[in-house]
């Protein structure tokens, strides 16, 4: 594979990322526990939300064995509205469209001297349409992780005022609180 694909590639990751932060550099940031409650509105509009998309957090690691490595992340169910929630998944299947059609375009016109796992390289050259698209219609992104707490950046602030209220009312708890990873719900 010729260095230059490489360093291209490397160079879209970039510009992916620094898109998606373009995005949402002058979002509000709320620091969220494994308590935190999101009201019953949608981030976007401020409609009565009725159904919830899933928010993933990016993976830490915590612990790197000899055997097998420990990676934890924060989910969290959002709710939207159904005409947001729509937007927002078609805005994700278009990103994944394009993005492939980006990597296609690359692969026709640099194809690579070889067949290897390096080739895995060519899927940066679509993560900047990818990061625009899914991150175009989101209300609400997490945006680091912690051990006891994750950073979430909310685009509309009457939405994070809403947030911090519900968050700080002493009566403020849930019944079930779902564990990272798919390992269940812890109940209280």
């Amino acid at each position: 594979m010729n260095g230059w694909v490489i360093g291209s590639a490397l160079a879209m990751g970039l510009v992916g990322w620094l898109t998606k932060w373009r995005l949402t550099r002058r979002w509000a940031w709320y620091l969220g526990t494994v308590k935190t409650l999101f009201p019953k509105v949608c981030p976007m509009c401020l409609k009565p939300a009725d159904t919830v998309v899933e928010e993933e957090s990016s993976q830490r690691t915590t612990a790197n064995y000899v055997i097998v490595r420990e990676t934890e992340w924060w989910r969290a169910k959002i709710p939207y509205c159904t005409k947001c929630e729509r937007r927002q998944s078609n805005n994700i299947v278009l990103g994944v469209l394009l993005g492939g059609a980006c990597v296609a375009a690359v692969l026709f016109f640099a194809p690579p001297s070889e067949v290897s796992t390096g080739i895995i390289v060519y899927i940066l050259f679509g993560y900047p349409a990818y990061a625009l698209l899914a991150t175009l219609r989101k209300g609400v992104v997490f945006a680091g992780t912690g051990s006891k707490s994750f950073r979430i950046k909310i685009r509309n602030r009457e939405y994070l005022h809403e947030l911090a209220a519900l968050n700080t009312r002493e009566d403020a708890t849930s019944a079930e609180i779902p564990l990272a990873g798919n390992k269940g719900v812890w109940r209280h």
